[in-house]
């Protein structure tokens, strides 16, 4: 049993919160007048000014439910501010006439400015363009998204079912050469020599914030049911269960702190994935579409939570994800999630005039 604690406080500089913190202490941990009494009446923010950050929801877990770790978790003084990580996620565009992504970039770029560059990652987990009167092979199938990914800053992509919609080799060779962003895939190969397709990876570790982030890429395997029934599928895929339980370990080995998976797949599978593999911090879901306004919360083998998320389809929100690390321990101590709806009114100037140059081009 979790107790709910919320608390109002008075503002402080550079820390985006809501009106109200809410912090999860675990059962028979904390006592709140010694909480209290230690609390600095400046230490936390809750004031909001800028309406591009709507009022959020905080779901703090802790490793050690004393004191001392709430104080760390709040960023009250005397207990050492957590480092925020941004995790600004998009899915399932499913966009053949490019007419979202310029409303989606604009999004994006207001989200950036909230972290700054190097405290925040972009990532797409896939089925960019694919709907069902644009299944033909041809430059037509991406169109320009490499060009926007590549402009918007796009960091990590796993690519969707219809990204494999003509198969593995034509991925490879029409696509991925061409992005500037990592893609990851951690869980197919192909059925003829058992390798990974070339310009992919199954995890990186990027320093964000000065945290290890290891980010794992995952597709679902109902590609061959999910895609063009007339294309001989070339490619072997791993469930996600089966594959993080072989990939987070070694991003973990490799000197990974914080474990986010970016996966092509369902809800369901994921949570799956969440609460039977241990270290896995959050997953950013993609395939079904959902609109979670609020964060799944799993619980991990390993005592804490695990946060699933996903960001509906067809351009209609960027993802936010908020992580708050302890800077000692490296565990996350703060999770903070929002949608933010994509308006059709708001478009990157830059992303239009690719988007403008390539249909007036065709």
């Amino acid at each position: 049993m979790c107790m709910q604690i919320s608390n109002q406080m008075g503002p402080v500089n550079n820390l985006k919160a809501p009106t109200t913190k809410q912090v999860a202490a675990r059962e028979g941990g904390i006592d709140l007048n010694a909480l209290s009494a230690f609390m600095d009446k400046d230490a936390v923010s809750i004031g909001q000014n800028d309406t591009d950050i709507p009022e959020k929801h905080w779901h703090f877990q802790l490793a050690e439910p004393t004191v001392g770790g709430v104080m760390k978790a709040a960023g009250v003084k005397g207990g050492g501010s957590p480092v925020t990580i941004g995790i600004i996620h998009t899915n399932d565009e499913h966009d053949p006439k490019f007419e979202k992504f310029a409303g989606e970039a604009a999004v994006i770029k207001k989200r950036e400015k909230v972290y700054g560059d190097e405290n925040s990652i972009i990532v797409n987990t896939g089925d960019i363009t694919y709907e069902s009167f644009n299944d033909k092979p041809g430059p037509q199938f991406w169109g320009p998204v490499p060009e926007i990914f590549n402009k918007e800053g796009m960091e990590f992509f796993v690519p969707g079912n219809h990204e494999f919609q003509h198969g593995g080799k034509y991925l490879e060779d029409n696509l991925l050469p061409k992005l500037d962003a990592q893609v990851l895939l951690g869980n197919i190969t192909y059925k003829s020599s058992g390798k990974a397709l070339e310009h992919t990876k199954p995890f990186v570790i990027q320093d964000v914030n000065g945290v290890k982030v290891g980010v794992i890429g995952l597709c679902t395997p109902k590609m061959a049911t999910k895609a063009h029934p007339k294309v001989g599928y070339d490619v072997r895929v791993d469930s996600i269960q089966s594959a993080a339980a072989k990939v987070v370990p070694e991003a973990k080995k490799a000197g990974a702190e914080v474990i986010v998976i970016i996966a092509h797949e369902g809800i369901n599978r994921c949570v799956d994935a969440a609460s039977s593999v241990p270290g896995i911090d959050v997953i950013v879901a993609g395939h079904d579409h959902q609109e979670l306004q609020d964060p799944k919360e799993v619980n991990n083998p390993d005592g804490r939570k695990t946060i699933v998320v996903e960001a509906a389809s067809h351009g209609k929100y960027v993802g936010d994800v908020s992580l708050e690390v302890d800077p000692h321990s490296k565990q996350v101590v703060g999770v903070d999630y929002k949608l933010f709806p994509v308006s059709k009114g708001e478009k990157d100037p830059d992303i239009q005039d690719i988007v403008n140059k390539y249909l007036g081009g065709r």
